[in-house]
């Protein structure tokens, strides 16, 4: 897995094989279904997301298709289920998706103490 921004789709999708005790792709589970879920080992704190995908055209394959990440940070995994085995990927990383710095656009101006402001401070995301 490549790293991506928060709430944007993966350039990349991830695939699935299911293979033989050979390692030969099973080309006779066109009813089979794999599940994919998000798993946090570092400082993500990444919401449980679940995508569910049927095998497609006897391939052996399934591909998903909009799979995001929500939160950003790193030590995220991905978890491929299928009846009784288990594949990891290995960890990836979330980068916030824009907004990476704030300004003040209009600074706060003195006043006496408890008072409310003249002009309220503004602050925006860049």
């Amino acid at each position: 897995m490549s790293s991506t921004s928060a709430s944007s789709a993966f350039s990349l999708q991830p695939a699935v094989e299911i293979e033989d005790a050979f390692g030969n792709p099973e080309y006779n589970l066109a009813s089979a279904t794999v599940n994919l879920s998000f798993a946090s080992v570092g400082t993500a704190t990444e919401s449980i997301s679940s995508y569910t995908q049927s095998l497609g055209t006897k391939t052996g394959i399934v591909t998903f298709s909009n799979v995001a990440g929500s939160n950003y940070g790193g030590g995220l995994e991905l978890t491929a289920t299928y009846s009784l085995l288990t594949a990891t990927s290995s960890a990836f990383s979330i980068s916030p998706q824009g907004g990476e710095t704030m300004a003040f656009t209009t600074q706060p101006v003195a006043g006496p103490s408890g008072a409310t402001l003249s002009t309220e401070p503004v602050i925006t995301i860049l």
